[in-house]
């Protein structure tokens, strides 16, 4: 399957064409009661390319590509919106803020749990 503009394969979730670091390379976007996140895989390869956008790693088949998408993707994130990456220290998501030259920076989110109005964690 090859995803188009933005791709809804199920309520609340889309694959969004991220191509560059391999051809039809996708991002999932997750949406549900009023809250996104965005799962980015080997589009973010280190916190260095959020405040480096256009830092492409030599595994990214397409440099240029590879720094397009990933601008365009964490320019469409909400100040609430979350990150979630898999190449960062625990994989941990978080929320990105502009930061200086336009890149970003990640404020990891920490894990809470909730059972019958009780936190967990």
């Amino acid at each position: 399957m090859r995803a188009s503009a933005t791709d809804e394969i199920a309520e609340g979730i889309s694959l969004r064409p991220a191509s560059g670091h391999t051809p039809g390379n996708v991002c999932i976007g997750v949406s549900s009661r009023g809250e996104n996140a965005l799962f980015v895989g080997d589009m973010v390869h280190h916190a260095l390319q959020l405040a480096f956008p256009g830092l492409s790693t030599d595994f990214c088949v397409d440099y240029e590509g590879a720094a397009a998408a990933r601008q365009r993707m964490l320019s469409s994130l909400g100040s609430d919106d979350l990150l979630f990456t898999a190449h960062f220290p625990d994989s941990a998501p978080g929320r990105i803020r502009a930061g200086e030259d336009g890149g970003y920076l990640f404020d990891r989110v920490s894990p809470s749990f909730t059972l019958d109005g009780r936190r967990l964690m």
